[in-house]
């Protein structure tokens, strides 16, 4: 992943808690265009939809699944 692509990239981060993951992020890219979650419960795929709806109005219309909600962001 090159932070100075064009086209949609994923970033996953995990490890353990407190160690500067979220500000680790939050540096890297505060100067793009980015939509940041937190997935923390078992409604994550309705939570992201949600969030990414208020961006995109066609998302209303897709199916509701990971792999259609990242299609569609990548363009």
């Amino acid at each position: 992943m090159h932070l100075s692509s064009n086209k949609f990239e994923l970033l996953i981060i995990y490890g353990r808690r407190r160690i500067g993951k979220t500000e680790l992020i939050s540096q890297a890219t505060k100067d793009m265009k980015r939509i940041y979650y937190l997935a923390t419960t078992r409604k994550n795929l309705e939570r992201f939809y949600s969030l990414c709806s208020k961006h995109f109005s066609e998302i209303s219309k897709l199916k509701m699944d990971w792999e259609t909600l990242f299609d569609f962001l990548q363009g």
